[in-house]
């Protein structure tokens, strides 16, 4: 697939360059459950190497982009932004919080706490990580990082988040038994939740920044698919942000002249049927051409399906 997309930027007169996949070798040896978390020791091995992989494009001189099926692997592309570039804004596009310690989270998936393993509040929240030691955990979820989300999963056992920034946005209230900890500050624009989707999308992205980006720094956006109504996300959410209203936010996030890395999650193609794993690789397609901005789309550049990529 990143071929496919590769292929279809190039020929957009874009200069790309595909740096393939990344490896971990031994992965499948390590231990499955610590802490009460799902493959800790493989999913810190996976991040670590992507993050070596990111700070060497970025080092490169060139804007990062990452495409993925499991929120975690934002963890390494954070990382890297950071060391690589220093400070920078992270605008976070979910369906969900990812705010999640190993106490709080009911699953105990690490894609559910990307957030909360890199944010240097919740530190003591979390038991000693030797494993990913190589992490640079000083990102703060009240000045770096302003989520675009459906819902929150629950983390009242984590004080320090209840005052973070949060853009939540959906069609449906909120589930039960899930707390929004928002600031909510799209509320005294559009009046009332149900419209924040269709009246302040662009407003959105501009809040976003201002509120997250003060000191004007670097731009890492985290797009996941699982945003949206779409199919191929192994955990579907009603009330996701339509393709318009994302690749709308993401132009908005461009035009600041700022964005230098772009994760895109949640591309699943072997969930679904072909023509499902059609629309997701032409929603990323989508996607990728709003991030960098290439006009209208074009049917003839775009990726077709390979029937490989489907195992």
């Amino acid at each position: 697939m990143t071929s496919a997309l590769a292929n279809y930027t190039t020929k957009a007169g874009i200069d790309v360059k595909d740096w393939g996949d990344v490896n971990c070798l031994g992965v499948s040896s390590l231990p499955h459950d610590t802490f009460k978390i799902h493959s800790l020791e493989a999913v810190a091995a996976w991040t670590k190497e992507v993050s070596i992989t990111v700070q060497n494009i970025l080092n490169e001189g060139r804007v990062s982009v990452t495409l993925g099926g499991d929120h975690s692997i934002s963890i390494g592309t954070i990382d890297a932004h950071m060391k690589s570039r220093g400070p920078v804004a992270v605008i976070w596009v979910d369906a969900h919080g990812d705010i999640n310690t190993a106490d709080t989270s009911p699953s105990g998936n690490f894609h559910g706490m990307p957030l909360a393993v890199l944010s240097k509040e919740l530190v003591e929240y979390w038991p000693d990580l030797p494993v990913m030691s190589w992490l640079n955990r000083r990102y703060t979820l009240t000045d770096d990082v302003s989520r675009v989300s459906g819902y929150t999963e629950t983390v009242s056992e984590c004080p320090a988040v209840k005052d973070q920034i949060m853009l939540p946005i959906s069609r449906y209230p909120f589930s039960n038994g899930e707390t929004s900890l928002s600031v909510d500050p799209c509320a005294s624009i559009c009046g009332q939740l149900l419209n924040l989707i269709h009246l302040s999308v662009r407003n959105l992205a501009y809040i976003a920044l201002r509120d997250v980006d003060r000191e004007e720094r670097a731009i890492m956006d985290k797009f996941s698919i699982a945003s949206y109504s779409m199919y191929h996300i192994d955990k579907l959410v009603r009330g996701g942000i339509t393709l318009r209203e994302g690749i709308q936010l993401i132009e908005e996030v461009y035009n600041t002249g700022r964005l230098s890395a772009f994760d895109m999650m949640e591309v699943n193609l072997r969930l679904g049927n072909t023509r499902d794993s059609q629309l997701t690789l032409d929603a990323a397609q989508h996607l990728l051409r709003a991030k960098l901005l290439m006009g209208p789309y074009e049917p003839e550049l775009s990726p077709v399906l390979d029937p490989m990529l489907l195992g």
